[in-house]
């Protein structure tokens, strides 16, 4: 069995691909909710964080053959208890990487770290935006409340996140809840309905709903603040139009 990590759209799609093609798969996400919109009845589906120990027992029990990684690009963490899983229980692992897209690198201001993307944000000054998600929000409300600069943030739209933004100071009128990704109109209402001048976002790619992001934020003339992505496991690597091919070699013809 292939156990595949994800819960993005993307992913799902991903897991179809490989059952389509023959493969017995497995797809692991830490919330529920995207599940039934795609997935094919046949995937088998789990859901829940996954630390090494409940990882180790996971591959074990249901025999797994291959772990195809399509974390989001900034799941650091969860990456690197998949690859070191694998080298583990000596299984390969396959990293399928969302391409960037940010192509022009001096067209943003990049950060190294939420705390030097919160410094810049409070070196500009303006009513900001924040599309990183809930669990990093601490360092941009104290720089807010430094400078006493609006502070809006879009996140998932689950009581999770809604308390966990919530709970690092950002007040629920404030949050701008929705289900990824948002289109080019969504966007520029959202930006303009709380006059936005500076984005600070990460690059999930094209999947992630970048694109539409960018384009906005550029039609509107923001500042635009980008969290670099961090270091991919050195382990091998395929987008996700090469999934299918690179399966194919690592499990080397074997499909159960």
């Amino acid at each position: 069995m292939i156990l595949l990590l994800g819960g993005t759209s993307d992913a799902l799609r991903l897991a179809n691909r490989l059952y389509s093609a023959g493969y017995e798969v497995m797809l692991s996400t830490l919330t529920s909710w995207p599940q039934a919109e795609v997935i094919d009845p046949g995937v088998h589906t789990r859901y829940g964080r996954l630390d090494e120990s409940t990882l180790s027992k996971l591959i074990h029990r249901q025999n797994i053959r291959l772990i195809v990684d399509a974390t989001h690009p900034y799941a650091a963490r969860a990456q690197q208890t998949a690859l070191y899983s694998c080298l583990d229980a000596k299984i390969p692992y396959l990293r399928c990487e969302r391409p960037e897209s940010i192509r022009d690198k001096n067209a943003v201001d990049w950060a190294d770290s939420h705390i030097q993307a919160a410094f810049r944000m409070l070196h500009i000054g303006k009513p900001t935006l924040l599309t990183i998600g809930s669990r990093n929000l601490s360092p941009y409300v104290q720089a807010a409340s430094s400078g006493k600069i609006p502070l809006f943030a879009r996140i998932l739209d689950r009581q999770e996140p809604i308390t966990t933004a919530v709970d690092a100071g950002i007040p629920a009128t404030h949050l701008i809840t929705c289900r990824p990704p948002c289109s080019f109109t969504e966007n520029l209402s959202h930006i303009d309905a709380h006059h936005i001048e500076v984005l600070v976002t990460k690059d999930s790619g094209p999947e992630g709903g970048m694109d539409e992001k960018l384009a906005a934020a550029k039609e509107r003339n923001l500042k635009i603040i980008v969290i670099k992505r961090p270091a991919r496991p050195d382990a091998p690597t395929c987008r996700s139009s090469e999934i299918l091919p690179a399966v194919h070699i690592l499990m080397s013809g074997d499909h159960n």
